[in-house]
């Protein structure tokens, strides 16, 4: 039955319908009576804003009459006269090829006969997007990326999954995104200004997933999850006609708002018919529409959700391997990176030769990937050596690869990425006060969307009020960073410095309300890890706007707990102060208790020059 609604699509689509003739007149003037021209697919197809009165794409191109961008109306009629007109028929010109998601829709509505309708050939839309392939439609969260402020907090994309499902996830099937148009001379300023507050145009893109793949988990090893979506036959081919429409054109950038996520959340709404955007001027962090998705499906109950699948990076794959090896398999595989001999293998028995060998022969294969250049060569000739080694051992002396399990759970899982707060504070010099908070993007120290003990937070708020003072800012967070690796390599060569990064305004210590100083923070230090239990130490050097303006502070701290009930983060710092005698001790101590996906009770204990604690609801958003 969904093969013969899908053909009917198809031919619906394809012009091979009957019906009795209808003239553009006709055409027109049905559509009107109809109000197709303020239908929200339609607004949608346009692309308007929705609470705005006019479209958000900016490529003139995109529409067919010059008040289209603001008169939905208009490029209503004027799309109708393009259908039905016989010119500009020659391959991929006519409005047919360039449109076929408004084609479809008007189509359906209108129940539009073969008659007066040309019929173009569209081949560059059928070979890119094959139809009668189109099996599923997937919405992909890669993990975020701390070498590039573009990425740091994760990406979206979208893909659309062929027939062939053998082929190792669907490498050749059509992805795409949708990013800022960077000027390779912007630094990381510029961009973070730019990004905030426009200045970049942003479109989409299409490759095959092969491309992308590449980029995100090879040569920047991300990790990924695909979420496959159980969208109906017409649904599905409408989200993927209209993006067709969308590639190459322009539309503003915003980093907080208007971005991947958003944009590919926009086009869902098509095939889903509904809201996953929510009100506007919201912050949008790619995880948010992953939360959308999987709480639209828990809510409507259709099982809009096919199937997630987590997608490990090849250092991710290269970790597991070595992970398995005990530590003189370990020592030996060592020996061959750094010497390059394999030789040694061959002399030890075939049973241990070959966890050994599956380590080596993806530790090469992800070194080729990240294209050292100057190492090519001979890496290539090793990983031959190796291939031809694991070739000549029997078939039943393979060993299945070891399970490849996140280091974070699926986006879903974790808490929405918006956080607000309200607490109370009590402090040893200054009494009692109210605490207001807020977040455009939390993922601290004790959150349940990051491995435990890692920070990714920007935009971090909180305002207090007390009876002397009224209302003051305490701090504003501009970003926060931290990642607490194990100083213990996941193989041989991996990193396995911890650091932290974190600058904005706060106050100098708990005893001082009138004290707001700009700070840039950066240090290094080295963790370990044991399941649910992070150790660290680490030194920090701190640049600071006040009289003091710069300190070191040595810090050791132990990160406990569960992100699903109880965590606990502990850490005990000395700020130094160079050639100063008003060095202090820096402790803090917080502790958060899940109570539902999105909410939480924390405390935080802190002792700088005064102590203090607070107790904190926070809810996600």
């Amino acid at each position: 039955m969904r093969t013969l609604r899908f053909c009917t699509a198809l031919l619906m689509l394809l012009g091979t319908g009957s019906a009795q003739a209808i003239s553009l007149a006709d055409a027109q003037e049905q559509a009107l009576s109809l109000g197709l021209d303020q239908h929200p697919t339609w607004l949608h197809l346009l692309e308007f804003a929705p609470d705005g009165q006019n479209s958000e794409v900016e490529t003139e191109d995109f529409f067919l009459s010059r008040q289209g961008r603001v008169s939905s109306r208009a490029e209503l009629l004027e799309s109708l006269a393009a259908f039905f007109s016989v010119k500009n028929v020659q391959e991929g010109q006519h409005a047919q090829c360039r449109f076929p998601a408004r084609y479809f829709w008007l189509r359906t509505q209108l129940k539009l006969p073969d008659a007066d309708l040309p019929t173009p050939k569209c081949s560059a839309l059928y070979r890119w997007l094959k139809p009668q392939q189109l099996r599923s439609i997937s919405v992909v969260m890669v993990s975020g990326y701390y070498g590039s402020p573009a990425a740091t907090f994760g990406h979206a994309l979208l893909k659309l999954n062929n027939g062939q499902q053998s082929l190792r996830r669907g490498l050749l099937d059509q992805g795409a995104n949708f990013g800022a148009n960077v000027p390779p001379e912007d630094g990381p300023i510029i961009y973070a200004y730019k990004g905030l507050f426009g200045g970049y145009e942003g479109g989409f893109t299409s490759d095959r997933f092969y491309l992308q793949d590449r980029l995100y988990a090879r040569i920047q090893s991300r990790d990924m999850w695909e979420y496959e979506l159980a969208l109906g036959d017409d649904e599905k081919l409408l989200v993927a006609l209209h993006l067709w429409e969308l590639i190459g054109k322009q539309f503003n950038y915003y980093f907080l708002r208007q971005n991947c996520a958003y944009r590919i959340a926009r086009l869902l709404e098509l095939g889903l018919h509904t809201n996953l955007t929510g009100r506007a001027h919201r912050p949008y962090p790619p995880a948010l529409l992953f939360h959308e998705i999987t709480e639209l499906d828990a809510q409507t109950r259709k099982a809009l959700i096919r199937d997630v699948r987590y997608i490990p990076s090849p250092k991710r794959q290269v970790g597991v391997r070595f992970d398995a090896l005990d530590p003189d398999q370990f020592r030996l595989a060592e020996h061959v990176m750094e010497s390059h001999d394999v030789s040694v293998i061959e002399r030890l028995q075939q049973s241990s030769q070959v966890p050994i060998l599956d380590a080596l022969i993806e530790y090469y294969g992800y070194q080729l990937a990240m294209e050292a250049q100057s190492q090519s060569e001979q890496f290539r000739d090793v990983q031959q050596k190796l291939l031809l080694l694991r070739l000549a051992l029997p078939m039943q002396a393979g060993a299945p690869a070891p399970e490849r399990r996140p280091v974070q759970s699926a986006p879903h899982f974790g808490t929405r990425p918006v956080r607000f707060g309200a607490g109370l504070v009590a402090n040893q010099k200054n009494g009692g006060a109210q605490s207001l908070h807020a977040s455009l993007f939390n993922s601290d120290i004790l959150s349940r969307s990051a491995p435990l003990g890692s920070v990714l937070s920007f935009g971090d708020l909180e305002l207090r009020m007390d009876q002397d003072e009224g209302l003051y800012l305490q701090q504003f967070q501009l970003v926060d960073l931290q990642n607490l690796r194990d100083f213990r390599p996941e193989f041989p060569g991996a990193e396995r410095w911890s650091w932290r990064f974190r600058t904005g305004l706060a106050q100098t210590d708990s005893e001082c309300v009138n004290c707001l100083e700009m700070s840039v923070r950066g240090g290094i230090g080295q963790a370990i890890k044991v399941s649910s239990l992070t150790t660290y130490l680490m030194t920090e050097a701190i640049a600071a706007s006040r009289d003091e303006a710069f300190a070191l502070q040595p810090s050791a701290g132990v990160v406990l707990g569960n992100p699903q009930m109880l965590s606990v983060a502990l850490e005990f710092g000395y700020r130094l102060h160079p050639g100063a005698q008003d060095n202090a001790v820096d402790n803090t101590l917080v502790a958060a208790l899940a109570l539902g996906h999105n909410s939480e009770m924390r405390l935080t204990w802190k002792d700088h020059r005064a102590q203090e604690l607070s107790l904190t609801l926070n809810m996600f958003w």
